[in-house]
């Protein structure tokens, strides 16, 4: 994997646990499976908007 790939997913796994941490001290009596499944729901949207936004400058399927 690229050096970008590993540091995307570094972003969205620390995301994933911030989301998780503060809207679990927040709002304690909300279920913990709900919150893991917003925390997911969302780092994908965003995942999926920064690909669309950076597809055509870095996933550029030509030989360097």
């Amino acid at each position: 994997m690229s050096d970008q790939v590993k540091f995307l997913l570094r972003i969205l796994l620390l995301g994933f646990i911030l989301i998780v941490t503060i809207v679990s001290i927040v709002m304690p009596e909300t279920s913990q499976i709900t919150i893991i499944r917003g925390a997911s729901m969302l780092l994908l949207i965003l995942g999926g908007i920064y690909t669309i936004i950076n597809y055509n400058k870095r996933f550029s399927f030509a030989p360097e």
